[in-house]
């Protein structure tokens, strides 16, 4: 999963591009344990997944108003489609990340 910047971010939201941001910090324990079933859904979703540590990136946090991590948002034509908070299963991240690319 790749890192992203605000700039990135914002390039996407312009070019109403679909995409989901993961939440995470390196001293966060649930985030290690969610790691390999949000890398599971990166590898089979049909939309980009990137990652944001919110100590190095905290405006993003803050942009999209992520007070618990893990996390995931999802982004589709500049607005937040859906957010996932706790290490949820693969099932409803999944389903969530699919559901967002049908609508």
């Amino acid at each position: 999963m790749k890192s992203i910047t605000i700039d990135e971010i914002n390039e996407k939201i312009k070019n109403q591009e679909m995409f989901a941001l993961k939440f995470w910090a390196t001293w966060c324990n649930p985030c290690k344990a969610f790691d390999p079933i949000a890398q599971k859904v990166y590898q089979t979703a049909v939309v980009d997944y990137y990652e944001v540590n919110i100590e190095k990136h905290p405006e993003i946090a803050q942009k999209f108003n992520v007070t618990s991590i893990p996390s995931v948002v999802g982004i589709k034509k500049g607005v937040i489609n859906f957010r996932a908070v706790g290490a949820v299963s693969y099932n409803d991240l999944f389903v969530k990340t699919q559901m967002m690319s049908m609508t």
